[in-house]
């Protein structure tokens, strides 16, 4: 059922209290992404996963700023309805002041609902500056492809108890700085659960 009214955090968080799953799907251009509004997809993620199918890069390192803006503002142009959140490229966030220059592009120059960065408690400032700045931002922890060649590989996260404690307490840091919904990749079943009851916004498995 197509979307007939924006999609707002104020209707996500009602999915959270209801019990209520969503999806999100990612898109990258106008077309697929006023398929998916018509399809009823509620949010809408412009990955840096573009770098394989769009760009033609081996891996997500290269994807570049105004690319990523561009690509955005196409998805939204496409898709006004669905809540839509960028994906923030390597080095883009490396500092609050630069984070917040470099998000504030897509709130404004690409319409975006949110913006999406990979971080661990080492970023937990930068969250709580673009917070505190009034960008929507949506820490992704768990796996996270940006870091790749400092982990070693594409490795599953919070395997282990006290992997998993670490992941549930930067979760709930997040939160506590500001962070409007929550993205996890390769995190188990059982911690991924209790996150998730553990925090108040959504949270989001991406496998």
């Amino acid at each position: 059922m197509a979307l007939e009214k924006k999609i707002t955090i104020a209707d996500l968080r009602k999915h959270k209290s209801a019990g209520e799953k969503f999806a999100m799907l990612t898109c990258y251009d106008a077309t697929m992404a006023r398929l998916q509004q018509a399809a009823g997809v509620e949010v809408i993620l412009v990955g840096d996963s573009l770098a394989g199918p769009v760009l033609g890069l081996p891996d997500t390192i290269g994807v570049s700023l105004d690319i990523s803006v561009a690509l955005t503002a196409a998805v939204r142009r496409g898709a006004p309805l669905a809540y839509l959140v960028a994906d923030m490229p390597y080095l883009t966030y490396t500092n609050p002041d630069q984070a917040i220059a470099n998000a504030g592009r897509y709130v404004v120059e690409a319409r975006a609902d949110c913006v999406k960065v990979e971080c661990d408690r080492r970023l937990l400032e930068v969250i709580r500056a673009m917070a505190t700045a009034g960008i929507p931002v949506m820490p992704h922890l768990g796996l996270t492809p940006q870091r790749v060649g400092q982990i070693g590989g594409y490795k599953v996260a919070g395997k282990t108890a006290e992997m998993a404690i670490e992941m549930i307490e930067t979760a709930e840091m997040m939160v506590e700085a500001g962070a409007t919904a929550l993205l996890l990749e390769a995190v188990p079943p059982e911690p991924a659960e209790i996150l998730t009851k553990r925090v108040d916004v959504p949270v989001i498995g991406c496998g």
